[in-house]
């Protein structure tokens, strides 16, 4: 996919965006990205997949995004915790 075309589900400045994101990724993670395999999945997701030094361990999966979804003004007061506060609770990490 070219940097002139996106998906239909991400406008074209939201696609320069995303491409300058996995750039910088590449820049500021050097190491993992000497060690890893990186999959680009749906135009934009990216996979990335170590392998470990045990191979009877069970693996294990670290989930992120890197897009943000803005959020109505004047909505704040119905949020169970702030937006964008990486609350924790012990159990979940909300609005992060």
């Amino acid at each position: 996919m070219s940097e002139a075309t996106a998906p239909d589900h991400l406008p074209l400045a939201s696609a320069k965006e995303m491409k300058r994101a996995h750039k910088l990724l590449q820049k500021l993670y050097p190491k993992v990205h000497a060690a890893a395999t990186r999959e680009t999945v749906g135009g934009y997701s990216l996979l990335y997949s170590l392998k470990g030094s045990e191979p009877s361990l069970k693996p294990a999966m670290l989930l992120c995004h890197l897009d943000v979804s803005p959020i109505e003004q004047g909505s704040e007061a119905s949020w169970t915790h702030a937006p964008f506060s990486g609350a924790v609770d012990g159990e979940f990490v909300w609005g992060a």
